[in-house]
């Protein structure tokens, strides 16, 4: 999961900062699916779903079903035709989950512990 935290203020050119200027600029559609005292479930675009939790610290960390967020894992090991279930990368920020930390503070949507 994505810490939400440098997408407060985040830093020029970093990819929190990035992903806010890109969801700004393409404006996805963000509707809310499930929204609980410490988690939230929302789709963007009808194509992608984030998810948002609070842990028992208070962070606040999100992902996101697309690419980005969730890549892909290695492909089979030789000659097992097994996964090795490692992803090929760490998760990264994404504009869709930039366009639900948009939306969530535009609704005034509060996760408490």
């Amino acid at each position: 999961m994505i810490p939400v935290e440098p997408f407060v203020a985040p830093t020029v050119g970093t990819r929190e900062f990035n992903a806010v200027k890109k969801a700004v600029a393409v404006k996805p559609r963000v509707e809310s699916v499930d929204v609980g005292f410490s988690h939230g479930k929302f789709n963007v675009d009808g194509r992608y779903d984030v998810w948002l939790e609070m842990d028992a610290d208070g962070q606040i960390f999100g992902e996101c079903k697309c690419r980005a967020g969730t890549p892909p894992v290695d492909a089979p090991s030789p000659g097992t035709g097994e996964e090795t279930e490692v992803p090929k990368w760490e998760p990264v920020p994404c504009y869709h989950l930039a366009a639900v930390l948009l939306y969530v503070a535009d609704k005034e949507i509060q996760f408490e512990r």
